[in-house]
């Protein structure tokens, strides 16, 4: 695979970490991971460096609490 199609596939993990991809996104990625080579090192290796970034987000920010009819607001939208 061409280094071309490893951003594609990294931008793709660093979407879906993220919570970023739309309903489609997951099957993209799967679908990219699948005909790409399922056992590449490479991709493996993105895909661990991501869920850390991913992780260490909850970790590096203070909580804030949320303001006044916040929740109301949330479930409305929803």
């Amino acid at each position: 695979m061409n280094d071309l199609a490893h951003h594609h596939i990294e931008e793709l993990l660093a979407a879906d970490r993220l919570d970023g991809l739309d309903q489609q996104g997951p099957q993209d990625l799967e679908r990219s991971l699948a005909d790409h080579d399922p056992g590449c090192a490479e991709c493996a290796r993105l895909r661990r460096a991501y869920a850390e970034v991913a992780a260490s987000f909850a970790l590096s920010l203070d909580p804030v609490p949320m303001s006044a009819g916040a929740e109301d607001r949330v479930i409305a939208a929803a």
